[in-house]
C-alpha cells in the first residue's frame, strides 16, 4: 500500500471519528434547547411567604421568559404588602386575573380550594398555558429550563400525577362516609353501589402535580361543585379522625376524577410519575428537609427524574447544584 492510501485511509478513518464524536455530541446536548415551542407551561405557586431559593429560580427562567407564565396564590398577614413580596410572585398574584385569594391552612380543604382558584386564573392564559405546575415556596427545578420543557411536552395528552391504590381500610373509610347520592349515574359509571365501588382501586396523591388543560378543567369544576366539596370537607373530618396519615389534599382530585369519570379515568388521562421529589421516610407526617443535594437525594432525581423537588430552605450551594447531573439523562 502506497503512502498515498495510507494517508487517505487515515484520513478517513480521521473524519470518521470526527462525525462520531459530532454524533455523540449532539445526542449529549439534545436537551440544551428547546426542541419546538409548543405552547407556554404555567408556574402555580401556593406561598405565604417568598421563594426560599428566589435566586436560583430567577436564574432558571432567564433567558426563557417567554415559555412561562407564573401565578401566585399569596397568603398570611402580608398578602397586600407589595413590599413584603419579590416581584417574581407579586407580579405573578392571581388578583390580576380578577381571582381573589383565599386563607389557608395545612392539612385542611382550603388548601385544594386555593389550587384550583390558581388553575381557574392560569386557564383564563389556555390559549398560552397548556401545563400548570403546583409548587410551593420550598421547591426547587432540578435540570435545565429546555431539559424540563421538552420532558413536559413529550406526552402532551397526559397530565403527570403520581398515584397509589388506597389500602389499609382506607378505602372503605372513604366510600362509608361518602353520600351516594354524589355518584353520578352515567355510562361510564354503570354501578351507583357501594359494593361495586368497592372494587374500584379508589387513589390518593401527593398535591404536587403537573396538570395539563384537561387536567386542570376539572381540578377547578371540582372545588365549584358545592355538593361534592361540603360532602368531602365532612367525610374528611371523619377519615382524619380515623387515620391521621391522610391529608385532604390526597384523596380528593384522583377520586373526584374516578367518580365522575369511571375507573379507568386514571390511567386514560395521567401519567403515574413523580413531578415532584420530597421525602416522607421521616416519622410523622411531613415531609423530611433537606440542606442540598445530597448524594441519596441525587441517586432518587436521576433514577426517577422528577421535575422538582421540595423542603429545601435557602440555601446559596444549590445555585451550584442545579442542574442535577446524572451519569446519563434521557427524556423520559
Amino acid at each position: 500500500m502506497s503512502r498515498t492510501s495510507k494517508s487517505k485511509k487515515s484520513r478517513s478513518k480521521t473524519k470518521s471519528r470526527q462525525k462520531t464524536k459530532s454524533r455523540k455530541s449532539n445526542k449529549k446536548n439534545t436537551n440544551t434547547k428547546i426542541n419546538v415551542y409548543k405552547g407556554k407551561i404555567a408556574l402555580c405557586f401556593l406561598v405565604t411567604r417568598n421563594l426560599k431559593n428566589q435566586d436560583l429560580w430567577d436564574k432558571w427562567v432567564n433567558g426563557y421568559e417567554e415559555y412561562i407564565n407564573i401565578y401566585s396564590h399569596l397568603s398570611g398577614p402580608d398578602i397586600t404588602d407589595k413590599s413584603k413580596w419579590d416581584p417574581f410572585l407579586w407580579d405573578g398574584r392571581i388578583e390580576r386575573t380578577g381571582i381573589k385569594a383565599i386563607p389557608t391552612k395545612w392539612g385542611t380543604t382550603s388548601l385544594i380550594h386555593a389550587e384550583g382558584l390558581t388553575y381557574e386564573a392560569a386557564l383564563k392564559d389556555s390559549k398560552e398555558n397548556k401545563y400548570m405546575c403546583i409548587l410551593s415556596e420550598s421547591c426547587i427545578p432540578l435540570w435545565t429550563f429546555p431539559e424540563f420543557y421538552n420532558r413536559i411536552f413529550k406526552y402532551p395528552k397526559k397530565s403527570y400525577l403520581q398515584t397509589e391504590t388506597m389500602r389499609g381500610g382506607d378505602d372503605d373509610l372513604f366510600l362509608d362516609c361518602f353520600p351516594e347520592k354524589l355518584i353520578p349515574s352515567t355510562k361510564k359509571v354503570k354501578s351507583r353501589s357501594q359494593r361495586d365501588l368497592r372494587n374500584w382501586n379508589w387513589k390518593k396523591t401527593h398535591q404536587w402535580k403537573v396538570l395539563n388543560i384537561w387536567g386542570a378543567k376539572e381540578f377547578v369544576n371540582m372545588i365549584h361543585n358545592k355538593e361534592w366539596m361540603d360532602a368531602y370537607t365532612n367525610c374528611f373530618r371523619q377519615l382524619e379522625k380515623d387515620d391521621p396519615r391522610l391529608a385532604a389534599d390526597e384523596i380528593s382530585y384522583p377520586n373526584w376524577i374516578i367518580l365522575k369519570h369511571g375507573p379507568k379515568a386514571i390511567n386514560k388521562h395521567f401519567r403515574n410519575y413523580e413531578s415532584t421529589f420530597v421525602d416522607f421516610s421521616k416519622a410523622g407526617i411531613h415531609a423530611k428537609d433537606f440542606n442540598n443535594i445530597t448524594p441519596k437525594v441525587k441517586d432518587s432525581v436521576c433514577e426517577h427524574k422528577p421535575f422538582f423537588a421540595r423542603k429545601f430552605p435557602t440555601n446559596p450551594k444549590l445555585m451550584k447544584q442545579i442542574p442535577v447531573k446524572c451519569n446519563s439523562f434521557g427524556i423520559v
